[in-house]
């Protein structure tokens, strides 16, 4: 049987604060000796697991250990890489870190030629959700995600072609500026954020905001997860909404587990650098990091 995670958090009065060396020393525990970051040890670096460690450390205003092989082993990626997620990841390293990229050109030439890939495929189902427990969703990439990350990449890259991802983003959406799930509505409000009536959007995200705090899966249900209280609250601050909620700050610091990470669930559940990025990021939006 796994062990379950307990979360310890401290507390200020009535406020709920967060163990920030916890968090560093968690981050740095899943460092390897290329430089990148893991999933956990013994396994190899990731390019996610890189870009959410670099993001936390950054925003705690933390320092980067090995700079240099973090970058040497962002470079070496980029130099290989094919899958526009992976790319994604890449870029939003190199924005932190601000290195010179030497293959900017090949990048935009890789990006244009997957949108184009994207655009020709028969589309039978936008969003590719395999399964969901109480401490880790298993899911493919949807196609929403797929353009966001094309439109994200070429933004870095300073390489704009709106027209060819409307029209891709519009294809998928069949007029809906709602998906199935938070996750593939922010993908939406993201790329076509010129074109959307925020208003309506917004009003409809609110309907999965939990009585104590955090977003749920589904509109007025429970319990609440922290990926999809990232997203909602990344679709507030897309749409220039101001969100100061201690409810959800507490639900996010809540899941602080003993060892520094976050889990994604109330009902325990391992920490991950993916759920610990999803939880800085959420209190940076509210105010709180």
């Amino acid at each position: 049987m796994p062990a379950i995670c307990v979360a310890v958090v401290r507390r200020s009065g009535n406020m709920i604060s967060m163990k920030k060396a916890e968090v560093e020393e968690f981050v740095l525990s899943h460092q390897t000796e290329d430089g990148g970051f893991a999933f956990c040890n013994p396994l190899p670096a990731s390019t996610p697991e890189t870009f959410y460690a670099i993001y936390i450390l950054q925003n705690l205003g933390l320092d980067i250990p090995k700079e240099n092989r973090v970058i040497n082993y962002i470079e070496e990626k980029i130099r290989n890489a094919r899958s526009s997620i992976s790319i994604y990841y890449l870029l939003k390293s190199n924005e932190i870190l601000e290195f010179n990229l030497k293959n900017r050109d090949t990048l935009k030439e890789h990006l244009i030629k997957k949108l184009n890939g994207v655009m020709k495929r028969k589309v039978s189902k936008v969003s590719y959700e395999m399964g969901v427990t109480s401490t880790y969703s298993f899911e493919l990439p949807s196609l929403l995600e797929e353009i966001f990350s094309i439109s994200e990449s070429l933004r870095i890259l300073d390489f704009s072609i709106k027209d060819d991802i409307y029209s891709s983003v519009e294809r998928l959406i069949n007029g809906q500026q709602i998906a199935e799930n938070l996750k593939d509505t922010y993908y939406i409000i993201s790329v076509m954020k010129d074109r959307n009536d925020m208003n309506e959007v917004l009003h409809s995200i609110k309907k999965y905001e939990a009585p104590k705090g955090g977003y749920s899966k589904t509109p007025d249900s429970f319990p609440p997860y922290l990926e999809d209280t990232f997203y909602a609250l990344s679709s507030f601050d897309i749409a220039g909404q101001k969100i100061k909620n201690e409810k959800t700050s507490n639900f996010i610091l809540k899941l602080q587990n003993k060892d520094g990470g976050f889990r994604r669930s109330l009902y325990g559940g391992i920490s991950t650098l993916e759920d610990s990025y999803y939880a800085i990021a959420s209190l940076r939006i509210i105010g709180k990091v």
